[in-house]
């Protein structure tokens, strides 16, 4: 209602939500092309080019990559342009940008992935100085095609840390930890699992129920028999799939099950999201 309305040209939001806005005017009728709206500005979660194509050509727009911690005005610290979509412009008047070994510290060369560091050089109240920003990328300061000669950073590839992006929410396992701690009979093994159905996230928690749980619903350990109509169980399920809840501020699905573990150790995240395509 509102983008036939005002009639804006462009809109700013995440790839998943303009996926559901264009599913949404499909259904009501709405053919691409009717709406004054020529492009989107898509972050801050990942996505690929499947969903790029997938939403010009369900809205007629021309969508766009916006990178930016917001710890640093962000975002808005880089930005692509509409003609080339190759790289997101680094807007150097405002940002001085470095890219460095994770491990190091050390400066890479342009080209080589390493995790972007910024330095807000107009900000004011809370200026960043070197700002480690987590995520995994290199710059090009070749100019572009269009005349540009701003500094372009490569979408972001991965993360230098543990945090997950699930559908614009920043999420850390040590949430999902402090979210389990306490609850009876969950053993402290827990894995989070990140899939994708569709174009949206989806945040698995898999944990795994202590023996004292299986005492508790049969009077031993009943192998081989299915505990989910356990009381016990269910209630065990509801409890955990509620704690990750107020934690990050998004939904995860919740699964009783052993994680896997690499040599003795737990496999801490789990991703599944398909790669670029």
């Amino acid at each position: 209602m509102i983008l036939k309305d005002f009639g804006p040209h462009v809109m700013a939001c995440t790839p998943s939500c303009a996926l559901v806005i264009a599913d949404s005017l499909l259904a009501s009728g709405y053919r691409p092309g009717e709406l004054n709206l020529r492009a989107f500005i898509l972050g801050p979660e990942p996505w690929i080019e499947g969903m790029r194509r997938e939403i010009e050509e369900k809205l007629g727009v021309r969508a766009v990559d916006i990178h930016g911690p917001s710890e640093g005005i962000g975002p808005g610290v880089s930005n692509e342009c509409i003609e080339a979509k190759n790289g997101s412009y680094i807007f150097e008047d405002h940002f001085l940008v470095e890219v460095i070994h994770s491990a190091t510290g050390e400066l890479v060369p342009p080209g080589t992935v390493g995790e972007p560091v910024f330095t807000a050089l107009t900000e004011e109240a809370m200026p960043v100085i070197r700002y480690r920003t987590g995520d995994l990328a290199s710059v090009d300061p070749t100019p572009c095609v269009g005349g540009r000669t701003f500094v372009r950073m490569s979408r972001v590839l991965g993360r230098a840390n543990d945090m997950l992006i699930v559908r614009g929410v920043n999420v850390f396992p040590s949430q999902v930890e402090a979210a389990r701690v306490g609850l009876l009979h969950v053993a402290p093994h827990h894995q989070p699992v990140v899939t994708r159905e569709g174009w949206l996230d989806q945040l698995e928690v898999k944990v795994e129920a202590t023996k004292a749980c299986f005492w508790e619903v049969g009077g031993g350990l009943l192998a081989g028999e299915v505990f989910e109509s356990a009381e016990a169980v269910r209630s065990l399920r509801k409890k955990v799939n509620q704690a990750p809840d107020e934690a990050p501020g998004i939904h995860a699905k919740v699964t009783l099950a052993l994680p896997q573990s690499e040599g003795g150790k737990l496999r801490w995240v789990v991703g599944m999201r398909p790669k670029d395509a």
